[in-house]
This record gives structure tokens, sequence and C-alpha cells, in this order.
């Protein structure tokens, strides 16, 4: 039952969703949290929008809990073909062997591959965390028929 779809993307739409989740990580934590979004993500088919809500609550609970970041910066970009999701934090980055086997990445990356997409976990360029997803942008069960 934990993947009914969320009240908030009823309510406000996917980017909504996650501008006021972003807020609220920014007033009740340390963190910063600057979001670059496309009102055009709202069309996105309901499971990946799910996934992005998803992925993203994860990723700034565990920035939250264990990076000692300042700063995190999320980027959705939409393209024909898929959704592109970067989430970059500026704080002591995650060690090699939980960025295979940690619950909340496991989940991440479970949510990711279940609609066809990939996520990855790797230490940012400069310092921190990157976690980053890719999506269709489009359902995998439509059949083009003859």
């Amino acid at each position: 039952m934990h993947d009914l779809y969320p009240a908030e993307l009823a309510q406000l739409g996917l980017v909504g969703a996650l501008t006021q989740l972003c807020d609220r990580f920014t007033s009740e934590s340390a963190l910063q949290v600057r979001l670059t979004a496309s009102h055009a993500l709202n069309s996105l088919p309901a499971a990946t929008q799910v996934a992005v809500l998803r992925i993203v609550q994860e990723a700034l609970v565990n920035v939250a809990k264990h990076a000692g970041a300042e700063l995190v910066e999320i980027d959705l970009e939409l393209s024909t073909q898929e959704v592109t999701l970067t989430i970059r934090d500026d704080g002591a980055g995650v060690a090699e062997d939980l960025r295979e086997s940690g619950a909340g990445i496991g989940s991440m990356r479970s949510r990711a591959e279940l609609l066809g997409g990939a996520l990855r976990v790797a230490p940012a360029p400069r310092g921190g965390t990157l976690v980053s997803a890719r999506l269709p942008a489009e359902p995998a069960s439509q059949v083009v028929s003859a």
C-alpha cells in the first residue's frame, strides 16, 4: 500500500510537491535545498512521478541524517525519452560499501529499476555525494499495434 498515489502529487503536481518538500527540509533542518525543475514534469506518468518524489524524499533524509551537508541541489530534466534526476550535496560523502547496500539507496535503486530506469550513487566531483537517476518519460507498458 506504500505506493499509492501521494496526496501532495494529486493536489500540487510533481513540481509543486517537490517544491513543498524542499521548502520543508530547508525550514526544518540546517540544509539549504535548491530545486531546478520544469513544470513540464507534471505531465509524466503517475508511476514516474511517484518514483521521482520518493527518490528525492529518501535522498534528502539520507543527507539530513548522514552527510553533514549544508547545501543540496536537485535538478530534474525532461527529454522526450527520459527524466534525469540529479541530487548533489556538499557533505562528507557516502562510504563505498553503502553505495550498493544501504537500505535507503537500495530503495531508491529499486524504484528506478522497477520503471526500467537506473540509479547511481557516487562521490560528487567537488566533495559530497551525487545521486543520479534516469527514468523513462513514457510508461514502459505502451505497445504500438500495427
